[in-house]
């Protein structure tokens, strides 16, 4: 798990299907935005961010979208007594990333470990 990364869905007749696993940052896709609407780049930081090619292709499909049902509660909460709860009371959340990234490595991490229907098996830096 890292901390540093997070999902990007793309919804349009000319995204690429599938799962794309190509590193890019929110630069990209301002970037992507800016190349789209004909715009220069507002920065030297998204004048050189590659574009999200990848995730576009030249024949669209127009076949309508499908949704998939939830497959999970999206309702539940945590108990009191959850892996980490103790620790993640104590968290200071009023600011953007204050908290250690190591700490909340490791109590996702725990937390993962203790679910059955969690990925488990990716890298991670976070203590045992």
């Amino acid at each position: 798990m890292d901390d540093q990364r997070t999902t990007f869905y793309l919804v349009s007749p000319y995204a690429a299907p599938g799962v794309h696993h190509a590193r890019y940052s929110t630069s990209s896709v301002v970037r992507t935005i800016e190349m789209l609407l004909g715009l220069p780049p507002m920065s030297i930081y998204d004048a050189v961010a590659p574009p999200l090619y990848d995730a576009f292709t030249l024949s669209p499909n127009f076949a309508p979208y499908e949704g998939v049902p939830t497959q999970i509660d999206v309702t539940a909460r945590n108990s009191a007594n959850a892996y980490g709860a103790k620790m993640s009371e104590r968290l200071d959340l009023r600011d953007p990333d204050a908290v250690d990234p190591a700490l909340a490595r490791a109590i996702l991490m725990g937390a993962a470990r203790q679910s059955s229907n969690l990925r488990t098996d990716f890298a991670s830096s976070a203590p045992r």
